[in-house]
């Protein structure tokens, strides 16, 4: 290596001789009193071209690519050779430094000839039409039609942008070339009583987002994080850059944000206050008591359980104003919820699916809302109620805790295009004047925080729509740039209204707003300073850090979260299957279960037929008989370990068959109640497949020593006698759905669920954890959620 000692260190050295300026120490030029001239002269004309080299020198010595001066968050490897991925005021410094080093000059590059060249003239000639329509306030009509062929879709784009250029009266406004009330294609994508149609964006992408849809965000995102396909979107994964330390210190001190616009909302509008009520008792945990006036009132929302026809399914957000209900849901169980909402109104009200008409972001730390509130600007234009919006800054102002703020809290206000100001600015001073943060938390209920303008635009579809409405474009934006800071507008004709809200859930902050403004608003977000993103790795790991479980993940015991989990077990398995036969490690026969993941039907056979077992054999050890199962008369047997592995094997094969038919599968585990372990205590268990679900506990866990836990890692129970407890199956209690080093404690944590039976037993409440694939156990103790 460069740096032992005795091997010279060539980039220092290139350094050290960058720096150095020869010069001409022995100057001859003054002998006997005389002076030399032409001696003089040349000394210092060496000396001149010593200087020279040595400025060249010292600035090709540390010169880098230009893809290597790029930020570390935009840094790609096919930089270096795809301008592409360079951007635009560096690309032609990128093809100076591609070009041949040999002659100096690039590579001629092959042309596209005959029939590539026909496509990419026609593919030319389709873009620029679809430009051309866009800057006529209009939408490409060939956007939501498929199978159709380029000339087809040349045609189509030609007529309609004829038509808009005519203004062919009120046939044209009322076709698909109906004019917008801006230039960016911003427009209401709203569905009423039924699903609204996929966006599909910029006509060059439109392919690409046929089946998943892109965020608002999409294009920054890809450029800086890896994206997944999943419930219907592309959505940011994690950044490219390592940020697991990054992300645990800013959520401590600084503020991270994210685009949460994959979470799909719908506002419910009722004629009458009886049948909101009805429906709020339906979706809510209130079905047998009056929902609290907090939330009737519009002061908090409701961040808890959603109920489905008496059961839970997750955890969502709602937000009641006057006879309008806003429900927002995670994307895996918004469709069916949409159904099971039409439902409840019986034709007494509308349904407006808002999945592609209101976005989200959501900010995570101490510094969430002070750095919101530094792209955030009054709306001057409303000046008659402008209380709310006050006291939204006072707070933001001096707010420098995200705990101090209770969950719910809520604020509905306007503001003005962020983009208008060049870089964020803190706000007022005059806002964190007069009261202080412990005087607005005190009168934070009796305040007012909601703007009904702001309301009534954000729950309106054709006041949502009226807020794009001349929406600057970047030309726009630059050119009034370019006047002058003492010659242009501070103000905009557009009037955004946000839906500020802390969720009860994870303890962020969420900013509600209409889609198309949600890209302005991260673009002036991110270049807030201090000021991270993240994706759904990040909220998971905060929420982790924090000991709060993520939905669907640390759900297994609901339907989305079981599926989640199956889910990652197939993944595995396809990574597992595409490995070479020398790097698969064989735990078929070592783990209790499926070693690709948690295997929940397993934990749920195992513990009933160990307890038929128990039962039978009313002994404090298990020990397997025989190495086969046990029949009498065409029927199992269940005496010892050996037979109730026949029987979870037998029972897998029957479930496996089942999927292949269509058949549904019911869940294998439930949330426990005291109700729900005292049934199942004095039910009579005999040796069959159709076990009632068993009921499970979200816990907590912490190691005692040392360790790092890691998901889907087997919760043993811990002998009461000797402290340690054995890796059996009769001991086998549970799995850990998120685990590893916790940054937050300084040792590993973990989130799993384990058998209530167990967690009744346990008094000392020790378990044991241990790795898939290791045989080191790691005592540890838990606690409920």
């Amino acid at each position: 290596m460069a740096g032992e000692k005795g091997v010279p260190n060539v980039k220092k050295a290139k350094l050290y001789n960058s720096r150095t300026i020869r010069t001409d120490l022995t100057d001859s030029a003054y002998k006997e009193g005389k002076l030399s001239v032409p001696e003089f002269l040349n000394s210092r004309e060496f000396e001149i071209h010593s200087l020279e080299k040595a400025k060249l020198k010292a600035k090709y010595a540390g010169s880098n690519r230009c893809f290597q001066s790029l930020p570390r968050t935009l840094r790609r490897r096919t930089a270096s050779h795809n301008v592409k991925r360079i951007p635009k005021r560096l690309r032609n410094r990128a093809i100076n430094e591609m070009q041949n080093s040999v002659n100096g000059i690039p590579p001629k590059p092959k042309l596209p000839r005959g029939r590539a060249l026909y496509k990419l003239k026609m593919a030319s000639k389709l873009l620029k039409l679809a430009s051309r329509i866009k800057e006529l306030r209009g939408i490409p009509s060939v956007l939501n039609q498929d199978g159709l062929k380029l000339r087809s879709r040349i045609k189509l784009l030609k007529t309609q942008k004829r038509e808009l250029q005519q203004g062919k009266g009120e046939e044209a406004k009322s076709s698909a070339t109906s004019l917008l009330n801006n230039k960016m294609g911003s427009y209401d994508n709203s569905g009423v009583n039924g699903f609204a149609p996929i966006p599909r964006g910029n006509i060059k992408y439109t392919k690409r987002q046929r089946e998943y849809v892109w965020l608002p965000t999409h294009v920054w995102h890809v450029k800086r994080a890896h994206m997944i396909k999943r419930f219907g979107y592309q959505i940011p994964y994690s950044p490219t850059q390592k940020c697991f330390k990054s992300i645990n210190r800013a959520s401590k001190q600084d503020a991270i944000c994210f685009d949460t616009s994959y979470y799909d909302s719908m506002i419910v509008h009722i004629s009458s206050t009886e049948q909101r009520d009805y429906v709020l008792k339906n979706v809510t945990k209130f079905k047998n008591r009056l929902v609290p006036q907090q939330f009737l009132s519009g002061k908090k929302t409701y961040d808890d359980w959603i109920y489905l026809k008496d059961s839970v399914v997750g955890k969502g957000l709602i937000f009641i104003y006057q006879n309008k209900i806003l429900i927002r849901l995670h994307p895996s169980l918004y469709s069916e919820y949409f159904e099971y909402v039409k439902e409840l109104l019986n034709g007494e009200g509308e349904v407006h699916d808002c999945r592609y008409s209101l976005g989200s972001l959501e900010l995570s730390g101490p510094g969430a809302l002070y750095s919101l509130s530094k792209i955030l600007h009054k709306d001057k234009s409303a000046e008659k109620d402008t209380s709310a919006t006050a006291n939204w800054f006072q707070l933001a102002a001096q707010s420098d805790s995200n705990n101090t703020i209770p969950v719910g809290t809520t604020f509905a206000i306007n503001v003005q295009d962020p983009r208008l100001w060049s870089k964020p600015t803190a706000p007022p001073k005059s806002f964190s004047e007069g009261k202080t943060i412990n005087d607005l938390l005190v009168n934070l209920s009796t305040i007012p925080t909601v703007d009904d303008s702001a309301l009534l635009k954000l729950f309106d579809n054709s006041r949502r729509y009226e807020t794009y409405k001349d929406q600057l474009t970047i030309k726009e934006l630059s050119k009034r740039n370019n006047i002058g800071e003492t010659k242009r507008e501070t103000t905009s004709s557009s009037s955004i209204p946000l839906l500020i809200t802390k969720l009860k859930s994870s303890n962020n902050w969420t900013v509600i707003l209409p889609w198309f403004w949600v890209l302005p608003f991260w673009i002036e977000l991110v270049k807030v300073t201090d000021l991270k993103f993240g994706g759904v790795s990040q909220l998971h790991q905060i929420n982790y850090e924090n000991g709060k479980s993520t939905f669907p993940i640390d759900y297994p015991f609901l339907k989305d979260g079981y599926l989640e989990s199956e889910f990652n077990i197939a993944e595995n398995t396809k990574k597992y299957n595409k490995k070479p036969s020398s790097h698969k490690i064989d735990l078929e026969g070592s783990e209790h279960g499926n070693f690709h993941g948690s295997d929940w039907r397993f934990l749920q056979l195992a513990t009933y037929g160990c307890e038929i077992i128990r039962r039978g054999n009313p002994q404090d050890n298990i020990h397997p008989n025989s190495a086969f199962g046990t029949f009498m008369d065409s029927k199992l047997q269940l005496k010892a370990t050996s037979d109730l592995l026949q029987l979870i094997k037998y029972a897998k094969e029957v479930d496996e068959e089942k999927r292949l038919r269509g058949e549904l599968v019911s869940l294998p585990i439930i949330l426990s109640s005291k109700k729900i372990v005292d049934n199942l205590q004095s039910m009579a268990l005999t040796p069959t497949m159709k076990f009632p679900p068993l009921p499970v506990v979200q816990v907590k866990i912490t190691l005692i020593g040392k360790g790092n836990p890691i998901n889907n890692a087997r919760i043993y129970a811990s002998s009461q006698k000797s402290g340690e407890g054995d890796i059996k199956v009769e001991n086998l209690i549970g799995f850990v759905t998120s685990g590893t080093f916790n940054l937050n404690l300084g040792r590993g944590t973990c989130i799993g669920c384990i058998s209530a039976y167990s967690a009744i037993a346990s008094g000392k409440r020790l378990i044991i954890v241990k790795n898939i694939g290791h045989t080191v156990p790691m005592m540890a103790t838990w606690e409920c959620i």
